[in-house]
């Protein structure tokens, strides 16, 4: 099967991809710092180019994504509608568990969300959409889940569209 990308090699993609985000993360280096062979030095610039984690990991999601899109029956008029529900729920509950672990610390801390969220109407309602994983779409405050969340979420919700556009049209003309 020459020229598959098997199982085996996202795994081994996905290694390279978490290795590089938590040597990124745990070495002291500025996240903004571009890669500059004369200032830095070998290892300042293995920990800048570390970044390279998020296109990885992106990639190996959107390709995940559709392979299993592929795999599935997909017989329903609405099934693409609930294939992305499925996947965000699954994505959403990993989220949830980290930001209710978090909430549980800060409690422990002595601070509150409010403090992030705001309070009244408006907090209930960014609580919301930090929830729901749009913080950075909706310029709200944002807890945990940051811009790659974000993206995710709207990644998942173009989806549908995507697929749809490219079986009318073709690959070559989206591109």
């Amino acid at each position: 099967m020459e020229g598959h990308f098997t199982k085996k090699d996202t795994n081994i993609v996905k290694g390279i991809a978490i290795l590089a985000m938590v040597f990124h993360h745990i070495y002291p280096n500025n996240t903004a710092l571009s890669i500059n062979l004369e200032n830095f030095s070998w290892l300042e610039q293995m920990a800048a180019s570390g970044k390279i984690c998020v296109a990885l990991l992106t990639i190996l999601s959107g390709f995940g994504l559709m392979e299993s899109y592929k795999k599935s029956e997909r017989s329903a008029k609405l099934y693409p509608i609930r294939f992305v529900l499925s996947h965000y729920i699954q994505l959403l509950s990993l989220y949830w568990i980290v930001w209710c672990f978090s909430i549980v610390a800060i409690t422990i801390e002595g601070s509150s969300i409010w403090n992030v969220y705001g309070t009244g109407k408006v907090g209930i309602i960014n609580l919301i959409i930090d929830l729901l994983g749009l913080g950075i779409v909706f310029h709200s405050p944002v807890w945990i889940g940051g811009w790659y969340l974000s993206a995710i979420v709207v990644f998942y919700c173009l989806f549908p569209i995507l697929e749809w556009i490219v079986s009318k049209v073709g690959i070559v003309i989206c591109i």
